[in-house]
Protein backbone atom coordinates (compact mmCIF):
# COMPACT_ATOMS: atom_id res chain seq x y z
CA UNK A 1 0.00 0.00 0.00
CA UNK A 2 1.38 3.38 -0.97
CA UNK A 3 1.82 6.29 1.45
CA UNK A 4 -1.07 8.26 -0.07
CA UNK A 5 -3.29 5.18 0.14
CA UNK A 6 -2.55 4.81 3.86
CA UNK A 7 -3.17 8.50 4.44
CA UNK A 8 -6.53 8.16 2.71
CA UNK A 9 -7.30 5.09 4.81
CA UNK A 10 -6.43 6.99 7.99
CA UNK A 11 -8.91 9.72 7.05
CA UNK A 12 -11.56 7.04 6.47
CA UNK A 13 -10.77 5.37 9.79
CA UNK A 14 -11.21 8.71 11.58
CA UNK A 15 -14.55 9.25 9.88
CA UNK A 16 -15.69 5.74 10.81
CA UNK A 17 -14.19 6.04 14.33
CA UNK A 18 -12.25 2.83 13.64
CA UNK A 19 -9.57 2.97 16.30
CA UNK A 20 -8.74 -0.75 15.90
CA UNK A 21 -7.42 -0.15 12.37
CA UNK A 22 -5.55 2.97 13.50
CA UNK A 23 -3.85 1.02 16.30
CA UNK A 24 -2.55 -1.44 13.70
CA UNK A 25 -0.92 1.45 11.83
CA UNK A 26 1.14 2.33 14.92
CA UNK A 27 3.45 -0.50 13.83
CA UNK A 28 3.83 0.74 10.24
CA UNK A 29 7.37 0.88 8.87
CA UNK A 30 6.97 4.54 7.83
CA UNK A 31 7.31 7.08 10.66
CA UNK A 32 4.95 9.50 8.84
CA UNK A 33 2.17 6.93 8.88
CA UNK A 34 2.75 6.17 12.56
CA UNK A 35 2.54 9.89 13.39
CA UNK A 36 -0.65 10.27 11.35
CA UNK A 37 -2.14 7.28 13.17
CA UNK A 38 -1.25 8.82 16.55
CA UNK A 39 -2.94 12.10 15.59
CA UNK A 40 -5.95 10.19 14.30
CA UNK A 41 -6.31 8.28 17.56
CA UNK A 42 -6.66 11.61 19.35
CA UNK A 43 -9.47 12.53 16.96
CA UNK A 44 -11.30 9.25 17.54
CA UNK A 45 -10.81 9.37 21.31
CA UNK A 46 -12.58 6.13 22.23
CA UNK A 47 -11.30 3.75 24.92
CA UNK A 48 -9.18 1.72 22.48
CA UNK A 49 -7.60 4.90 21.10
CA UNK A 50 -6.92 6.29 24.58
CA UNK A 51 -5.36 3.02 25.76
CA UNK A 52 -3.06 3.00 22.72
CA UNK A 53 -2.04 6.62 23.35
CA UNK A 54 -1.34 5.89 27.03
CA UNK A 55 0.90 2.99 25.99
CA UNK A 56 2.83 5.32 23.67
CA UNK A 57 3.80 7.53 26.61
CA UNK A 58 6.50 4.94 27.39
CA UNK A 59 7.86 4.82 23.83
CA UNK A 60 11.63 5.36 23.62
CA UNK A 61 11.17 7.83 20.73
CA UNK A 62 10.63 11.35 22.09
CA UNK A 63 8.74 12.38 18.94
CA UNK A 64 6.27 9.53 19.40
CA UNK A 65 5.73 10.52 23.03
CA UNK A 66 5.30 14.17 22.03
CA UNK A 67 2.69 13.34 19.39
CA UNK A 68 0.87 11.00 21.79
CA UNK A 69 0.72 13.77 24.41
CA UNK A 70 -0.69 16.24 21.89
CA UNK A 71 -3.26 13.71 20.72
CA UNK A 72 -4.29 12.94 24.27
CA UNK A 73 -5.16 16.58 24.76
CA UNK A 74 -7.45 16.38 21.75
CA UNK A 75 -9.56 13.63 23.33
CA UNK A 76 -11.07 15.82 26.06
CA UNK A 77 -11.11 12.72 28.26
CA UNK A 78 -10.81 13.01 32.05
CA UNK A 79 -8.87 9.73 32.35
CA UNK A 80 -6.32 11.19 29.96
CA UNK A 81 -6.10 14.29 32.16
CA UNK A 82 -5.18 12.08 35.14
CA UNK A 83 -2.46 10.27 33.18
CA UNK A 84 -1.00 13.55 31.97
CA UNK A 85 -1.07 15.06 35.47
CA UNK A 86 0.92 12.08 36.72
CA UNK A 87 3.30 12.16 33.75
CA UNK A 88 4.21 15.81 34.21
CA UNK A 89 5.53 15.00 37.69
CA UNK A 90 7.98 12.37 36.40
CA UNK A 91 8.88 13.65 32.91
CA UNK A 92 12.38 15.18 32.91
CA UNK A 93 12.25 16.69 29.40
CA UNK A 94 11.09 20.32 29.43
CA UNK A 95 9.74 20.21 25.86
CA UNK A 96 7.53 17.27 26.78
CA UNK A 97 6.49 18.94 30.03
CA UNK A 98 5.29 21.98 28.08
CA UNK A 99 3.38 19.71 25.68
CA UNK A 100 1.77 18.03 28.69
CA UNK A 101 0.75 21.42 30.10
CA UNK A 102 -0.74 22.38 26.74
CA UNK A 103 -2.60 19.05 26.45
CA UNK A 104 -4.02 19.34 29.98
CA UNK A 105 -5.20 22.87 29.19
CA UNK A 106 -7.20 21.53 26.24
CA UNK A 107 -9.13 19.09 28.43
CA UNK A 108 -12.13 20.65 30.15
CA UNK A 109 -11.87 20.47 33.92
CA UNK A 110 -14.92 18.43 34.89
CA UNK A 111 -14.89 19.66 38.48
CA UNK A 112 -14.75 23.30 37.36
CA UNK A 113 -17.58 22.73 34.86
CA UNK A 114 -19.76 21.20 37.58
CA UNK A 115 -19.09 24.10 39.99
CA UNK A 116 -19.78 26.60 37.20
CA UNK A 117 -23.21 25.08 36.48
CA UNK A 118 -24.14 25.06 40.18
CA UNK A 119 -23.22 28.71 40.78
Amino acid sequence: MLFADKSTKIAQYIQKKNSAKLVLLLKDSKPEIRMQAIKALGSVGDDKAINALITLLADPDKNVRLEAIKSMGSTGNQTVRSHLQHLIQIEPDETLKQAIRDAIAKIPNKDYAQVKTIV
